[in-house]
């Protein structure tokens, strides 16, 4: 197996592209496995630098088409990314876990005799103090939000590198 990266400055056009990795680029039942491997790619239209194809080794594949991969080679991209997010993770939860520590001291303190005097003596303030408290509110919702997107993405991460490997072992 074998990854190809589309590179700027380089021509990203579907025939140029056959033309770059196989041999004869007519008809290739290569050209079809490529394809199927990478589901996520319109080879009808230019491809976007960047855009990452899985070249399954052939006989009709150019020498020097894209780098070898090993799955070993999968296996660090999968720890690496696992130990990425679970790092992204530990901070969003940390923030999070400040954000609403903080939310709940400031409610505390605005709860004493003295601060609700002054709160319901000034009319400005309480209006700001409102707006503040729905601000907080917001963003306690967007962190909660984040923190359940980037479970998420750890999931669909895992998911996809275990089809990776899978098809590795082929």
């Amino acid at each position: 197996m074998r990854i190809f990266v589309t590179r700027a400055g380089t021509p990203t056009d579907p025939d140029t592209l056959w033309r770059e990795l196989l041999k004869r680029p007519g008809t290739s039942a290569t050209a079809e496995a490529v394809k199927a491997f990478n589901t996520h790619v319109r080879f009808d239209r230019e491809l976007a630098p960047g855009t990452v194809l899985l070249i399954p080794d052939a006989a009709d594949l150019k020498e020097g088409a894209g780098t070898p991969v090993t799955l070993g080679d999968i296996n660090q991209v999968a720890d690496d990314v696992a130990e990425g997010l679970k790092v992204i993770a530990g901070r969003t939860g940390a923030g999070l876990a400040r954000l609403q520590a903080d939310h709940a001291a400031v409610a505390t303190a605005l709860k004493s005799a003295g601060s609700t005097r002054l709160i319901d003596s000034d009319p400005e303030l309480k209006k700001q103090l409102q707006d503040i408290a729905a601000r907080v509110k917001t963003d306690v919702t967007r962190a909660t939000e984040s923190a359940s997107q980037l479970a998420e993405l750890q999931k669909l991460a895992g998911e996809e590198l275990g089809k990776l490997r899978k098809l590795l072992t082929r």
